[in-house]
């Protein structure tokens, strides 16, 4: 059986707070709708028959509602970490954690929101400069946004494929200037 890492842990269970902060009543745990809305916000693409089974599943005291560690305690098994679905929901969180509007698209706008604070010691000048260049070099379709597919594109190429030895200095950022960008936001992926 496939355990969570620490980090997992703590993304998961900081996920299920704030869903229930947001849509619970209260009592530190999800009803079968507001555990559909989280495997949502967390990037998972279930069915209502897959998510109405894994409630079931996750619902071991049969009281109809799931507590934090019930949710923890099944999340292994409901995606694998590392499992090809793992990694979808984590790349569709990623995608949403930008999209502040939740429009499809990430903008200029939503990207220097995100940029600018790990990014404060920048000159506003710079920062405009670089995500230029980064809606440039990843904007495929040429409308000054970036959509899921291109996002998922950027991600493949930069994420996943720069675990190659040999593409290592291809992984630093930096500006027109040259200058490095702070990559400490985990929903910062670097341009081309």
């Amino acid at each position: 059986m496939a355990h969570l890492s620490q980090a997992e842990k703590t993304l998961y269970a900081d996920y299920f707070l704030r869903m229930e902060a947001q849509l619970g009543n209260g009592d530190a745990a999800l009803s079968i709708a507001e555990f559909e809305n989280l495997l949502q916000a967390m990037g998972f693409r279930f069915t209502k028959e897959q998510v109405a089974a894994e409630f079931i599943k996750t619902d071991t005291d049969q009281n109809w509602k799931i507590t934090l560690e019930e949710f923890l305690a099944i999340m292994p098994n409901v995606a694998p970490p590392g499992s090809p679905q793992s990694i979808a929901a984590d790349i569709r969180r990623k995608f949403n954690e930008n999209d502040l509007n939740k429009d499809g698209f990430i903008t200029f706008d939503e990207l220097k929101k995100v940029l600018a604070e790990a990014n404060q010691d920048k000159t506003e000048e710079e920062l405009r400069t670089f995500i230029k260049d980064f809606i440039k070099n990843w904007d495929a379709d040429g409308d000054g946004k970036i959509n899921f597919e291109e996002f998922l594109e950027m991600y493949i190429e930069t994420e996943l494929c720069s675990g190659d030895d040999d593409d290592e200095e291809n992984v630093e950022v930096t500006d027109n200037g040259d200058a490095d960008f702070n990559q400490s936001n985990p929903t910062y992926i670097p341009p081309k």
